[in-house]
């Protein structure tokens, strides 16, 4: 039960979680705005070992996700099929059917280059959209949207969020609005 609840769950390192990455992306972030949402989107430092590490945990939470699916699924499990030609039984076999060494290191370390830190959001919601249960309901819809959009947007980017007031914030148009002011303001900022 909580692996199905966990694989729909924004993940911590999708998040911005420190007051200094809410302030620089405010202070020096890129500001976009549109009928639904404002953001202001602030390019992440590549070199930074917090990023890395929240960017690695990331991957290793989507890697255990496909893992837990594949376990579910009998028929996506290597270790269930058949041996390929000229693999044993169990091993794991590369291109052309021979048997993976042993001490083989993954394509990430073997020189493939770096995959680009994942985008992250945080979400300000003020008084002046309501009470706290209206502003809860608001951030929700705002992460799922940004949860089901994140293929789609650019890597690399912290993004602090704020609903425009008198406004009703639908899933719909928030992933909308999320996805077009993101290409934007990537735009802008590569430009």
């Amino acid at each position: 039960m909580t692996a199905a609840r966990d694989r729909l769950r924004l993940p911590a390192a999708a998040r911005l979680r420190s007051d200094a990455d809410f302030r620089r992306a405010l202070d020096e972030g890129l500001r976009v705005s549109d009928a639904v949402l404002t953001l202001w989107v602030v390019q992440r430092a590549a070199g930074d070992a917090a990023l890395r590490d929240g960017d690695a945990a990331l991957r290793d939470a989507d890697a255990a996700l496909r893992d837990t699916a594949r376990a579910r699924d009998p028929s996506s499990n290597p270790q269930r099929r058949d041996p390929p030609a000229g693999g044993a039984a169990g091993a794991p076999a590369e291109a052309g059917g021979a048997p993976a060494e042993a001490g083989a290191a993954p394509a990430e370390a073997a020189g493939a280059p770096a995959a680009p830190p994942c985008t992250r959001i945080g979400i300000r919601t003020g008084r002046r959209l309501g009470n706290s249960p209206q502003r809860s309901r608001v951030r929700r819809v705002i992460r799922e949207a940004f949860r089901l959009s994140r293929p789609e947007l650019p890597k690399g980017l912290d993004v602090v969020c704020a609903p425009r007031a008198r406004t009703v914030v639908t899933l719909a148009a928030c992933r909308a609005a999320l996805e077009s002011l993101l290409a934007r303001a990537a735009r802008r900022l590569t430009s």
